[in-house]
């Protein structure tokens, strides 16, 4: 097929065959999505390590607690300092306490049922 052909054209040679594996016309030759990210992540060859821990136990949670537009923003705010450290390897304490302060009387009732959404506890 035509979208075959183009993989040629990708330099990198570990996501041609990623992608070849994903476009098996056979469902039981394509791997999981989650079996893909944990050979991608082992492998360091397309996705960072963050991708395995913190990154993919947050974005669970948008499947499993946070269902609401509120919810997920008081979610990502809440874990914004972590996600600073975690992603990009630096420290941002003031501005984890402007989200802290603007969530705080924004967000009450929605910060309380959130508590128990840490992507810390969610495990994968």
């Amino acid at each position: 097929s035509s979208c075959l052909k183009g993989l040629s054209k990708l330099e990198d040679k570990a996501v041609q065959r990623l992608i070849r594996s994903m476009l098996q016309r056979e469902p039981e030759k394509r791997r999981s999505a989650k079996e893909y990210l944990e050979r991608m992540v082992k492998d360091q060859v397309l996705f960072p390590h963050y991708f395995e821990g913190f990154l993919y136990d947050l974005m669970s949670q948008f499947h499993t607690k946070a269902r609401s537009p509120d919810q997920r923003i008081l979610l990502v705010c809440s874990q914004y300092e972590e996600a600073m450290l975690q992603l990009a390897g630096v420290s941002d304490p003031e501005g984890a306490a402007i989200f802290n302060n603007f969530l705080g009387s924004t967000f009450k009732k929605e910060k309380t049922e959130m508590k128990n959404c840490s992507p810390k506890e969610a495990g994968h």
